[in-house]
């Protein structure tokens, strides 16, 4: 599935380099977390959460990296469920505000976070690539976005979607 998302949003992806970056964030749990999104036990999704510390929100934020729902499962309510979930992790660690980037071509992607709550800034957020990981020539390489441990439990105990840590990297 990171390679599906990561073909999606063009950027390369070396399964060793992100199985490193991988295990490193699995095993540190003030770093962030990456819950499985699953269906009657069938892995239909996962999200990647990463923390930062900001005097603003008075604490910890949230940045949500990678969040992919397989095709298949899309249009079915998954991707809601997964947001409403991630917003109960974030809050259960302490989170006082989630951002996510989204390309602007995506307008389904864009509406499922409207739904979810969230909304455009009112500042443009940058950023800068301090170490050479994008392949030289990419076109939107400026557009890119900007840069667990809990108990498993369902999301929505009207449904069969649930979800699980994700523990290791094989």
């Amino acid at each position: 599935m990171m390679a599906d998302f990561n073909a999606i949003e063009g950027i390369p992806f070396s399964r060793a380099k992100f199985g490193r970056a991988l295990k490193q964030l699995l095993a540190d749990p003030s770093l962030g977390l990456v819950p499985l999104f699953l269906v009657r036990r069938e892995i239909v999704g996962y999200a990647v959460v990463t923390y930062n510390f900001d005097l603003e929100w008075g604490g910890r934020d949230a940045f949500i990296t990678e969040f992919y729902i397989k095709p298949e499962h899309r249009r079915l309510g998954y991707g809601a469920q997964a947001m409403a979930l991630l917003e109960k992790l974030a809050r259960r660690n302490k989170v006082k505000a989630l951002h996510l980037g989204v390309r602007r071509e995506n307008v389904a992607a864009a509406r499922l976070y409207e739904k979810a709550g969230f909304t455009d800034w009112t500042r443009r957020v940058m950023m800068k690539v301090l170490k050479g990981f994008y392949r030289q020539g990419r076109q939107d390489r400026q557009e890119l976005p900007a840069a667990r441990n809990f108990r498993e439990g369902t999301a929505n105990h009207a449904s069969s979607f649930s979800w699980r840590p994700w523990r290791t990297w094989r």
